[in-house]
């Protein structure tokens, strides 16, 4: 198996996260990450990284803060409204509420 950058960039992250985070709240976190590397799929950077890099780095920078597992869950999900065909409440019905809602913030800053 080849270990790429994505691998070590989503090792990192799920190291600091699992540090203060329950099983239950990682979970979800981690359902937020699967997700939203699904739903970017083949999308790339203009640096031809795979396009999740960015949310990943972003739920990294997050964790680091050791903000709470919606924050995180919402830095994973923050451009999937704005580039790809999901809807908030497709959010709401899969995430809940609270990260639909700090998904929608952050779109409407950009």
């Amino acid at each position: 198996m080849v270990i790429t950058n994505l691998d070590n960039q989503y090792k990192n992250f799920k190291k600091i996260a699992k540090s203060y985070l329950n099983s239950e709240q990682w979970d979800i976190v981690e359902k937020a990450y699967n997700f939203a590397n699904n739903a970017h799929g083949n999308q790339t950077r203009l640096t031809g990284d795979k396009f999740i890099t960015h949310p990943l780095e972003t739920a990294k920078y997050l964790a680091e803060l050791h903000l709470d597992y919606n924050t995180l869950a919402a830095g994973l999900l923050h451009d999937v409204i704005e580039d790809c065909d999901v809807s908030l409440a497709d959010l709401a019905d899969l995430f809940g509420e609270e990260i639909s809602s700090l998904v929608q913030g952050v779109t409407k800053l950009t």
